[in-house]
């Protein structure tokens, strides 16, 4: 029985980096189709996604039911790594995101790691420069 809720768990891992893979790769498109710059603000609970506004300002997006406020399981962590710096997560939503997606299609480069609460990541998404984002399983 343990065994079977460990791998159902790792699977949960699994799917979820496969699915903020997909996010944030469907977050390049549509800054790039839009002709907008986005923002992914992380935070303890999960992620939100922001537009940079005419303002000069940062927002949360809207209007969009895909790139929306996404929140993590139970017992499930993300950490973020930005240009070899880890980044403490904030228990609140940030103002101003960690990771930037021009209008280009460029983005801030990245890796988030994906983990049981207080466990070493299993996966890792890596995001380069030029908007290529990819999983892979922790070593």
């Amino acid at each position: 029985m343990l065994s079977t809720g460990l791998f159902d768990r790792d699977r949960q891992l699994k799917n979820m980096a496969k699915q903020i893979t997909r996010i944030v790769r469907l977050a390049g498109n549509e800054a790039l189709l839009n002709q907008m710059d986005l923002g992914i603000a992380f935070y303890q609970r999960g992620f939100i996604f922001l537009r940079f506004g005419s303002n000069n300002t940062w927002a949360p997006l809207t209007n969009n039911n895909l790139l929306q406020n996404y929140t993590l399981p139970a017992r499930t962590q993300l950490t973020i790594t930005i240009e070899g710096q880890n980044i403490a997560l904030s228990s609140t939503i940030p103002k101003i995101p960690q990771i930037v997606i021009s209008s280009a299609g460029e983005l801030t480069p990245f890796t988030v790691g994906v983990a049981i609460s207080q466990k070493p990541p299993s996966y890792w998404i890596t995001g380069q420069p030029q908007g290529n984002v990819e999983w892979n399983t922790a070593k």
